[in-house]
């Protein structure tokens, strides 16, 4: 079992692929795992214990075995979650008990109306979303923080849209119970045994 967590920042216009192999370079497509390249490795100083050194080193030698868990969209940036273990891949993106939280900022203060549109009944594609929790900045109201626990295409870029917003920036903080807290941007870690059992 080789999972590992990655925050990386995306220019516009990158086109991510998330599973194939081998990039295209012609078409300016990058393979996600092109990015686990052991000069980007985070290693956190005095927090826990020391990343296990045989999948560091299975990870930055193959590390096109390990797939996106939950896709981000190329005008969006944030926390990637990479497995080879398609069980906890499945609980990740197979249910809808996961959660996971994103700041967004928008083109403009958003009203109080605004936010609680986006927190009420919304549909997509004819289909009724699940209730979507989203919650202002108390200083920048052109911040909203949003969680959700599906990810329809584009979801809240379509639903800040039918409430007269636009999004500016979309960054991924969580999923689940992994977070970017103390990651840098364009770093990637491996978690541990304990992080991963925390969404059992």
């Amino acid at each position: 079992l080789s999972v590992c967590v990655c925050v990386c920042v995306f220019s516009l216009g990158l086109k991510l692929l998330l599973r194939e192999p081998q990039p295209d370079h012609k078409l300016g497509q990058t393979p996600a795992w092109e990015l686990l390249r052991a000069e980007n490795q985070f290693v956190p100083e005095g927090r826990g214990p020391a990343p296990d050194g045989a999948m560091t080193r299975a990870v930055v030698k193959e590390p096109w075995h390990m797939a996106v868990v939950g896709r981000l969209d190329k005008e969006s940036r944030g926390l990637l979650l990479m497995t080879q273990d398609g069980v906890l891949a499945r609980r990740v993106i197979g249910t809808k008990d996961v959660w996971k939280r994103y700041v967004v900022e928008v083109d403009r203060d958003a009203s109080a109306e605004q936010v609680k549109r986006l927190n009420g009944s919304m549909n997509l594609d004819g289909v009724k979303l699940k209730r979507m929790v989203v919650k202002q900045d108390a200083e920048d109201k052109k911040v909203l923080g949003f969680e959700l626990r599906e990810g329809r295409k584009h979801q809240i870029r379509r639903c800040c849209s039918k409430v007269g917003l636009k999004v500016v920036d979309l960054f991924r903080t969580r999923i689940g119970p992994w977070d970017v807290e103390g990651l840098p941007e364009g770093k990637w870690r491996l978690l541990t045994r304990q992080e991963v059992d925390l969404l059992s």
